[in-house]
C-alpha cells in the first residue's frame, strides 16, 4: 500500500502519474491518492477533483489499483496533516534545530 499526497501544480500532473505507475509496475501495489488538506500555515493547495480523477485513471489504466481518500474534518482544520503544525510554534520553512 502506498499513500500519495497530491499537491496542486507540484506532483499532480499526468507525467507524475506515469512516473508513479512506472515505479510500481512490477509490484503488487495499491495506491491511496490523498488530495492535500490545506492548512493555514502551509502554501500548498489540493488539486481540483477532476485532476485527481485524471491521475487515478492513469494509474488504473496501467492496472495499478488507485483509490481516492476523501478527508473529513477540513472545515475545522482537523483533517489529516492539518493538526501537525498547530501549536508547535513552527512555520513552514523553519529548519530542524
Amino acid at each position: 500500500m502506498f499513500e500519495y499526497v497530491l499537491l496542486e501544480g507540484f506532483n499532480d500532473a499526468d507525467d507524475d502519474a506515469r512516473r508513479v505507475a512506472n515505479l510500481l509496475r512490477d509490484l503488487r501495489a495499491r495506491v491511496n491518492l490523498i488530495p492535500y488538506n490545506r492548512g493555514p500555515q502551509l502554501p500548498f493547495r489540493a488539486p481540483k477533483f477532476d485532476r485527481v480523477l485524471a491521475f487515478q485513471k492513469i494509474l488504473t489504466d496501467r492496472r495499478i489499483p488507485a483509490f481516492i481518500r476523501i478527508s473529513r474534518g477540513q472545515d475545522i482544520n482537523a483533517a489529516c496533516g492539518q493538526l501537525s503544525l498547530q501549536g508547535s510554534g513552527r512555520r513552514t520553512g523553519d529548519s530542524e534545530q
